[in-house]
């Protein structure tokens, strides 16, 4: 079985779920026998922040562009736009554009003797469509289906994308069923590498953990606020704030004046990515995540294999499937006062701490990659063996 997956979005040097999403697939797949090849889109220079394991057989389609190829394509874009006044039909033309632009470089890389593609958006399952494909698509949907079935340019994919053989997604199945055919739709969650499932020696600290780019949709101002609350009766506990912060300057700049508004430096840490996340869970006794929306919320999964309980936005879809309140952690009001309630009983109780943790790690083995990727082996073999 030989399988491609194909994602048209931002990877070079981004450290996004999506992107860990597509690392992780790919070595689980070949972890279970599945020859996977990898397409990317990505107009920018550099490489994957997430590296594929050695056998997946990766390309970018753009990575021959030269710097003068890409600035004409983008000459040529805004040209081509420049008579649309309308916002929407301006949206609408640009993806248009896009797509056809990566439909001709992908038409050049693409891989032989394949069985089935998996696609990480619609936009992709189009292009794949533009292709000409004749083996199955698999269209794949990461996050709530309305910001991928719901946007402006959606009904420029819809007619290609409604002939994917499935659509796949981690959660939300009654939101998408509004979009699509429930026969086509196929639950499986994303998987947790074994990495953070090993046990550890090592000693906590008294430290608090967030992990996510920053962005008002995950929301780091609201950890600084609930920490601020309750820092001075608790003055050996560091927060750090982990995640990509240089594509968002703003927010980025929010985040640190807020710390020194409360005077929390070297309180409050702002740590930016790292490839070794499961060691500063290991060192970690809290994970803090008051995310406004998750498709899956990797992160806090595996938090909770790491055997750290998750202080979570009962309101953030996904995340309140994952985390049991009372069991694994808790799940709080939005405000930065049931946060910090919420922070202190865990912070004063190391022995509910530990007892929380263990409990999460128990539940965490539901999304183990081994459970998770021979669901994958299973569906992938019905698919291609129907066709």
């Amino acid at each position: 079985m030989r399988v491609c997956l194909f994602y048209t979005g931002p990877i070079n040097g981004t450290s996004g779920g999506m992107e860990k999403v597509l690392s992780s697939l790919a070595q689980g797949l070949k972890k279970v026998g599945i020859s996977v090849v990898v397409r990317t889109a990505d107009l920018r220079d550099g490489c994957p922040f997430f590296e594929f394991s050695n056998g997946v057989e990766y390309k970018n389609v753009f990575s021959d562009k030269t710097i003068l190829e890409k600035k004409l394509y983008k000459l040529k874009r805004e040209l081509a736009l420049v008579f649309s006044f309308d916002r929407v039909a301006k949206r609408k033309k640009r993806a248009e554009i896009d797509a056809l632009y990566k439909a001709s470089s992908m038409l050049k890389y693409m891989p032989k003797a394949i069985d089935c593609y998996i696609s990480f958006s619609p936009e992709s399952t189009f292009i794949l469509d533009l292709c000409n494909v004749r083996v199955p698509i698999l269209t794949m949907c990461h996050g709530r289906p309305v910001d991928y079935f719901g946007t402006d340019s959606y009904d420029i994919f819809e007619k290609r994308v409604l002939k994917s053989e499935k659509f796949l997604i981690p959660g939300f199945f009654e939101e998408l069923s509004g979009y699509v055919d429930e026969d086509k739709i196929e639950v499986i969650p994303n998987s947790i590498d074994d990495v953070f499932f090993s046990h550890s020696d090592q000693k906590r600290e008294k430290l608090i953990v967030n992990v996510g780019r920053f962005c008002e949709e995950k929301d780091q101002l609201m950890c600084v606020d609930a920490f601020s609350k309750i820092a001075s009766k608790y003055p050996d506990w560091i927060l750090e704030l982990w995640g990509d912060f240089l594509n968002n300057e703003p927010y980025y700049n929010k985040v640190l004046n807020r710390i020194k508004e409360y005077s929390l430096e070297g309180r409050v840490l702002i740590k930016g990515t790292t490839r070794d996340i499961h060691s500063v869970y290991r060192r970690a006794s809290l994970f803090l995540f008051p995310s406004r929306h998750e498709g899956f919320g990797l992160v806090v999964a595996e938090a909770m294999a790491s055997e750290l309980p998750v202080v979570a936005r009962k309101s953030c879809s996904s995340v309140n499937r994952i985390v049991s309140d009372g069991v694994s952690g808790f799940l709080c009001a939005d405000s930065d006062k049931d946060f910090s309630q919420r922070l202190e009983i865990l912070l004063s109780d190391q022995a509910l701490r530990e007892r929380m943790g263990q409990k999460g790690k128990l539940l965490a083995t539901e999304f183990s990659e081994e459970r998770i990727m021979l669901r994958w082996k299973e569906m992938l073999t019905k698919v291609i063996g129907a066709q």
